[in-house]
């Protein structure tokens, strides 16, 4: 028990002098993961709405497998705007057994 606060302590120490997130640290002591995943989506429309397609189908694609926390990374539309392709980059924390 004490290890594992001398652990979390230690954690956030090098948390603070790297610039790193405190509580990434913490909660893989914890006893969690974060797994990181990355999810595309194209999208078509003559509309004006292939960027919106395409990030919806990202984000189903990432809430079907269980991830919630999504930011974009990339994304690119094709010379006319008909057609766009995203890509997502996601998260989530998985408890872990001890």
């Amino acid at each position: 028990m004490l290890t594992r606060r001398v652990i979390v302590a230690l954690l956030a120490a090098s948390a603070v002098l790297f610039g790193a997130a405190p509580m990434a640290g913490a909660a893989e002591a914890g006893g969690s993961t974060v797994e990181t995943r990355q999810f595309s989506g194209e999208g078509s429309s003559s509309m004006g709405l292939a960027y919106y397609y395409a990030y919806q189908q990202a984000l189903g694609k990432a809430a079907d497998a269980g991830f919630g926390d999504c930011v974009l990374i990339d994304s690119y539309e094709w010379p006319g705007g008909f057609n766009v392709w995203v890509l997502l980059e996601c998260t989530r924390q998985q408890a872990t057994d001890r």
